[in-house]
């Protein structure tokens, strides 16, 4: 599908397609309230619970649900995306509304587990349903305002989520989380999709779910981002254990100081999603090779940063190569992926960054206590530009016979 509209920015773009318009603005909600959701749990076990165990036990519950990524995506593959995600955010306030009740340790893991695994079936629907509803030219600004609304979850969604607890308490932070996604529903409930053919014999979710991972294996685009996106991920992420420890007792940093870093990242990832919706740029790979070297970077620097204000702006550096490689591989799979196959690999990609960020998690620590903040922060940019350096050739060869291809349907076509 081509646009025959002039590329006008992505307020054009939402202006003209409103079905996208209410896609982001649900995902907008989802995604502010997710945030917030996870600050008001932390705050609320680290009060009553008090103990780093039981705050990380949440962090576990939220990353083993998300390893089902290749499953999920092949649930998305098979039904109709609108109503999974209705369904998604129906469950999540649900849920939420739940766990506004403040119940037991256990009973609150249980619950965040069940809503990270809609969340699970969530995040491919949503990219997989995004190629349906623009042109062909429309699509990098399309993901770059998906992935802007993703990083309110890490911008906004935490800032909210602190203010509705100091103000009101967790409960009553949990509880308008839980409105949001009752919100974010009916806002997709008005999301035009046509369900495709229903197939007359189709193999079972578990068959599905192996050729998806079959094919991911044999196409060079999905194989790269799999495998890259698990080591950027599994080295970049051990920062997020040392980033505390690096402006308190390296930097001399106070509690506002760690505040403003941590913020710093999720709003470089922001800006760069809006950078990318104005000037989507015309080369993905690009976009996603360029995320990884500023990720890397910025994490190397941010090691031999001198004063706390130089390691915020680091960070914001660093946070704006992860909205970079956000959007470039997103764009990526739907450029290189067949429709049929769109939730899998979306999936299987997600999986691929959870899993090293729960790698980084598991062994973080450990990694910390044997070296220092500043040796954490190298070695993590020095693992992302190693996983640059196997996605380049790899990206660049697809790319290129992407342009072949295109070229020569224009030229079958008489474009």
């Amino acid at each position: 599908m081509r646009s025959d509209r002039a590329h006008s920015g992505p307020i054009g773009l939402l202006r003209r397609r409103p079905g996208l318009r209410n896609l982001i603005a649900a995902l907008s909600l989802s995604y502010i309230g997710n945030g917030a959701g996870l600050v008001a749990l932390v705050l609320h076990v680290q009060s009553t619970e008090g103990t780093g165990i039981a705050v990380g036990a949440l962090f576990v519950a939220q990353t083993v649900p998300r390893l089902l990524g290749p499953m999920a995506g092949a649930v998305a593959d098979r039904v109709d995306l609108r109503r999974l995600m209705v369904a998604c955010d129906a469950g999540g306030a649900v849920l939420f509304a739940f766990l506004a009740a403040l119940p037991s340790l256990g009973v609150t893991l249980a619950l965040w587990a069940a809503a990270n695994l809609l969340q699970a079936a969530y995040s491919p629907a949503r990219s997989s349903l995004i190629a349906g509803l623009v042109a062909d030219d429309e699509v990098p600004t399309a993901y770059a305002l998906e992935n802007t609304a993703f990083n309110l979850q890490v911008a906004i969604g935490p800032v909210i989520g602190g203010a509705l607890v100091a103000a009101a308490g967790a409960g009553w932070a949990l509880g308008v989380d839980a409105i949001t996604f009752a919100v974010a529903a009916a806002l997709i409930a008005r999301v035009p999709f046509r369900k495709p053919p229903t197939e007359p014999e189709r193999p079972g979710l578990i068959a599905e779910t192996r050729a998806g991972l079959a094919y991911a294996a044999r196409n060079p685009v999905a194989r790269t981002l799999t495998i890259t996106l698990a080591i950027a991920v599994g080295f970049l992420a051990v920062d997020n254990v040392a980033l505390p420890f690096l402006i308190r007792d390296t930097l001399n940093g106070g509690p506002a100081a760690y505040g403003l870093a941590s913020g710093a990242f999720g709003i470089g990832m922001l800006a760069a999603s809006v950078a990318l919706a104005f000037r989507p740029g015309r080369s993905a790979a690009a976009i996603y090779l360029g995320g990884l070297a500023a990720s890397g970077a910025g994490s190397i620097a941010t090691g031999f940063a001198p004063t706390v204000a130089a390691a915020v702006a680091l960070q914001a550096g660093t946070g704006v190569g992860n909205g970079l490689d956000n959007v470039g591989s997103n764009t990526l799979v739907q450029r290189h992926v067949p429709a049929a196959m769109l939730g899998r690999i979306f999936g299987l990609v997600g999986t691929a960054a959870y899993a090293g960020s729960g790698a980084a998690a598991l062994l973080g620590g450990l990694y910390l206590d044997l070296t220092s903040p500043r040796t954490v922060f190298i070695t993590g940019g020095i693992g992302a530009l190693a996983a640059l350096a196997l996605a380049v050739g790899p990206l660049r060869r697809s790319e290129a016979v992407g342009r072949i291809a295109g070229d020569t349907e224009q030229e079958v076509r008489g474009d």
